[in-house]
């Protein structure tokens, strides 16, 4: 695949561990990135080259646990990952991720 285009998808699968790249007028799967346990929340770049996907790293809120604590940031043109960020040194990052004019980028420690 050569990246994300205007007609394809690109779904955080929380349960699956991955991001996937998904055609949008067939529903076929393209392409698939393997990403931390329970990531979720993501943003996408004003120019769509990256996108930036929290790892929360429970399943759900009631699960106890120490969770994950990074940032992924996902080269959608080469469809790899181009980094991965530490977020919080000791606790699971959750909360917004927003896209709008500009992008905003924000976790809060679990």
């Amino acid at each position: 695949m050569s990246g994300a285009d205007a007609g394809t998808l690109v779904i955080v699968e929380k349960s699956s561990h991955c991001l996937s790249f998904y055609d949008r007028r067939t529903t076929e799967r393209l392409d698939s990135i393997d990403l931390p346990r329970y990531s979720h929340e993501r943003v996408v770049s004003a120019d769509r080259a990256f996108a930036f996907i929290g790892h929360y790293g429970l399943r759900t809120s009631a699960d106890h646990g120490d969770g994950g604590s990074s940032v992924t940031v996902v080269d959608l043109v080469k469809t790899d990952i181009a980094i991965v960020c530490l977020a919080f040194p000791e606790r699971a990052g959750s909360g917004n991720l927003h896209s709008g004019d500009k992008w905003n980028f924000c976790l809060t420690s679990a």
